[in-house]
């Protein structure tokens, strides 16, 4: 089974910011509980954005605070 473009995008983003030696951390889709790697956000920063799930394509709020990850659906 290939992947969707979702995911190949996903993929090959992961691969970009391991390449360029990014911290990751990984949390579960607030939808499926599959598990997502995301980048890790510097040390006393808040990062949030709107994305979607590689594997379920739902929509979710995504707020990383350093090596914290953590996925809101809306309501």
């Amino acid at each position: 089974m290939s992947a969707t473009p979702g995911m190949q995008t996903y993929l090959r983003h992961l691969e970009q910011l391991k390449a360029e030696g990014h911290p990751l951390t990984t949390l579960p889709c607030p939808c499926c509980e599959q598990s997502i790697e995301t980048a890790a956000a510097p040390p006393g920063e808040v990062w949030d954005t709107l994305t979607d799930c590689p594997h379920c394509e739902a929509v979710f709020l995504l707020i990383t605070e350093g090596q914290r990850a953590r996925g809101v659906r809306p309501s």
